[in-house]
């Protein structure tokens, strides 16, 4: 899952990031996390620069395994799984554990280092680390019949179990991307210093005084991800649609219309479920009303466009008229309802 924040002013310094998005990653006042960062990927114009943050020490991040699995609620799975990770020498970084009282099933999640576990068959950690590298066999069978049968299986028969490799990390490895240690601020909860390096490779990529930041929380990695990028004509604008009914048709047509007009989308979100309670800019409260039983919604996009002679406020005009005048659109009472460049 990832949930987005809204584009904040960028102070040179640090960035804020509320509650909701620290806690997946338990991150509390004076906690130590990591910092990775290079000029996003993403971007077509190169002005825009990406910050990762992790509380997952780097040394761990080549090694790095996710575990999920259901098993029925009874006692003692978790601890046959942990014999078998202190037998083989994997580090338990994170766990997670929830009950299912409806069907008495126990869903649990861990972080796993591989960095020493080594097997004939999977190999040391320089087979398991390598981004190559899809599964490890023998201790997938181990794990399983650790079970005793406590396993719960899908109705095509297969387990509902899986252990992948975490590839952002591994990536990021790869790509020697460099880590820095940081600590989150102990007073002020929520706000994390980026180093001077960092605040001045910021800077020099998104060439402006200006600067904005967009933190989103990747919580199947444990990592936020925040995207600097600058102000103005040759900038990143972000843009509202919200629908009386935000259905499946309504997001086609936005996106359809984005992509026609050459627009890169760097982070879109779709939420359905507002209510009158709710305010949106530029719609009227009865607007919100639901049509259907999907009921109202959202979308909230960041773009930038492709091409050089199309600036931010020109694409955003573009984008106003296109859906202005489509007639799926307009039978369902999509609107811009909000945007900033």
């Amino acid at each position: 899952m990832i949930i987005s924040q809204r584009r904040q002013s960028f102070d040179g310094k640090a960035v804020f990031m509320p509650d909701w998005m620290r806690a997946p990653l338990y991150l509390q006042g004076n906690a130590r996390c990591w910092i990775a960062h290079r000029p996003a990927a993403t971007s077509r114009r190169q002005t825009i620069y990406e910050v990762v943050l992790s509380s997952i020490d780097k040394e761990h991040w080549p090694h790095l395994w996710k575990l999920k699995l259901t098993t029925r609620d009874e006692a003692g799975t978790a601890a046959s799984l942990c014999s078998v990770f202190a037998a083989h020498d994997i580090e338990v970084l994170s766990a997670e554990s929830s009950v299912h009282t409806l069907n008495r099933y126990n869903s649990m999640s861990f972080i796993l280092s591989m960095a020493d576990y080594q097997n004939e068959l999977d190999g040391g950690h320089q087979r398991h680390s390598a981004v190559s590298t899809h599964r490890l066999e023998f201790l997938e069978l181990l794990l399983i019949s650790s079970m005793s049968g406590q396993i719960v299986f899908h109705r095509n028969g297969k387990p509902r179990f899986e252990l992948t490799p975490m590839r952002l990390y591994s990536q990021m490895e790869a790509d020697r991307l460099e880590a820095i240690e940081t600590y989150m601020h102990p007073a002020e909860h929520g706000r994390v210093e980026l180093p001077d390096r960092v605040c001045k490779k910021i800077a020099h990529c998104c060439e402006s005084q200006s600067i904005f930041f967009s933190g989103a929380v990747d919580t199947e990695n444990r990592v936020i991800r925040i995207l600097f990028f600058p102000e103005g004509s040759a900038g990143v604008a972000y843009i509202q649609v919200s629908a009386s009914e935000m259905n499946t048709k309504v997001i086609q047509a936005v996106l359809l219309h984005l992509k026609a007009l050459e627009a890169n989308v760097i982070r879109f979100q779709v939420r359905r479920g507002l209510n009158n309670k709710e305010i949106v800019a530029g719609f009227a409260i009865n607007d919100l009303s639901a049509r259907g039983n999907l009921g109202p919604g959202r979308m909230d996009l960041t773009l930038e466009s492709t091409t050089d002679a199309v600036s931010a406020e020109v694409l955003v005009s573009q984008i106003q008229s296109a859906i202005e005048n489509d007639a799926t659109l307009t039978e369902y009472n999509a609107h811009v309802t909000d945007h900033k460049i």
